[in-house]
């Protein structure tokens, strides 16, 4: 099951293969950056300046 027929099996009240997520495709489902960073540092990926959309 790729990621498209993932979210639309869920979207039809189906059981999905595994959950799937969202980190971040629109300003509404976005990840907060304080999250975003330490998943950053848990998988050993480079650090960078995170840009942040809305304060609230």
């Amino acid at each position: 099951m790729n990621s498209r027929e993932r979210v639309i099996a869920a979207l039809e009240h189906r059981q999905p293969d595994r959950v799937p997520i969202d980190l971040g495709a629109s300003h509404q489902s976005g990840i907060s950056a304080s999250t975003l960073y330490k998943l950053r540092a848990a998988l050993g990926l480079e650090q960078h300046d995170i840009p942040v959309y809305s304060l609230f």
